[in-house]
């Protein structure tokens, strides 16, 4: 069996260490595994660089003038393919391609050809929409029907000069009806979505959870309450792009009046240069820049008490997971694939979005012992462990291959 993942990249941001893990899964099993990407943090004859050229950045203006990403750079594209006709992989496994180098007319034509399936795992929900990656954020629902008129049209990577939806939208559903395709979410969420979608239909649906390193975020561990002065206050961890988002602030006013009014402490990590000194004179809050170091990160989450996530859109945040890993409860807003990753009233609390009372109450009842962060790692330990949930993929790809060479023995014993 031999499997191609293709991703933007690999080793780095949060779907290339999703296809690094896969990668090695699969080695470490003898299975023939190869990973198409732009940029790589390592090199071998098994990840296959296409990199940076001119054809990316041709691939970026159109689509920022006619809104049609992932219908160009023909060039790279065909190169691909004659790597994957030397390679002649099983299963042809997608992940984040919308990044201007990959022609996805021209690889969903070339496996409707070598009648090879094609898997993809919905990180977000540009694979069935004609132009965004979220639609939670301005509750457009035409992508339930057909898309048009995109209400973001000027949004996340402005299309200029045309509104291109309807069009991408229509094609998507084409190429899609071309292979024998099988659609992975990686939340509940995002699997509904998709199977409520007119562009796959005649698909096979599964879910299957991203993970986390169980062992690196671990409740076991140091914390850095001495190193930040935090004391023996009640710690809560925020992460500033959420907690900066313009529709949060009068969350953010209201949670940190309930710090001040609790003598607590805020802890907001992820600042960039401009946000560091933000609160820089409010000794009730804490500012962190971006951290890099995973151990270091998790010696930051079981330094807090409470995990708040602000989120409005997001497929599955990683940080949910990580936080219970460490044993500490989350707090979120019950949007996209977040409030699933919490056990409401066991491993912390799921609101409404911009329920700010709502938010308060769980804050307060975390503060007074009401959630057990033992029951925080067990649960995330047997729900977000990344080799368990990844073993699932290779349990995937084994069923398509058998079921695939059943198909063709009994093909072939039809044209005996």
């Amino acid at each position: 069996m031999r499997i191609v993942q293709i991703n933007t990249v690999y080793g780095e941001k949060s779907t290339g260490v999703i296809a690094r893990d896969i990668h090695g899964m699969l080695k470490a099993s003898d299975i023939d595994s190869r990973v198409v990407c732009i940029s790589s943090t390592e090199h071998s004859d098994n990840i296959i660089e296409l990199g940076y050229g001119i054809e990316n950045k041709v691939h970026a203006l159109m689509t920022r003038l006619l809104g049609k990403q992932g219908f160009y750079s023909k060039g790279t594209t065909r190169s691909l393919l004659s790597t994957l006709d030397r390679d002649r992989p099983h299963i042809i496994h997608l992940h984040n391609v919308h990044s201007n180098f990959l022609n996805l007319p021209m690889l969903f034509e070339y496996a409707a050809k070598n009648n090879i399936p094609v898997m993809m795992t919905l990180h977000d929900c540009w694979f069935f929409t004609g132009k965004c990656y979220h639609f939670l954020d301005n509750g457009c629902d035409r992508w339930l029907t057909r898309c048009h008129d995109c209400p973001k049209r000027k949004a996340e990577i402005p299309s200029l000069l045309l509104d291109s939806s309807s069009s991408v939208f229509d094609k998507k559903r084409s190429m899609y009806a071309s292979v024998e395709l099988h659609v992975v979410g990686c939340s509940r969420w995002v699997a509904d979505c998709a199977g409520r979608s007119p562009l796959f239909e005649g698909a096979s649906f599964y879910q299957i959870y991203n993970g986390a390193d169980k062992d690196t975020f671990s409740d076991k561990g140091g914390n850095l309450r001495d190193e930040l002065s935090l004391g023996k206050a009640t710690v809560i961890m925020t992460m500033a792009n959420k907690w900066f988002d313009p529709k949060n602030e009068a969350a953010r006013n209201e949670v940190l009046s309930y710090v001040k009014e609790k003598s607590a402490k805020l802890m907001i990590v992820g600042c960039g240069n401009d946000r560091l000194d933000a609160y820089a004179h409010d000794e009730s809050v804490t500012c962190i820049g971006y951290e890099r170091d995973r151990s270091r990160m998790a010696a930051l989450y079981r330094t807090a008490d409470a995990f708040l996530n602000l989120t409005f859109v997001d497929t599955l945040p990683t940080v949910n997971m990580e936080s219970a890993l460490c044993g500490t409860p989350v707090v979120t807003y019950d949007s996209g694939g977040s409030g699933e990753l919490v056990l409401d009233g066991l491993t912390g609390y799921v609101v409404e979005p911009l329920d700010i009372s709502g938010l308060i109450a769980s804050l307060e009842k975390i503060r007074c012992g009401a959630i057990d962060r033992q029951t925080c790692r067990s649960f995330a330990e047997s729900t977000f462990d990344k080799n368990a949930n990844y073993k699932k993929y290779l349990e995937l790809y084994q069923k398509i291959y058998e079921n695939r060479a059943e198909q063709n023995g009994k093909q072939n014993c039809i044209k005996k």
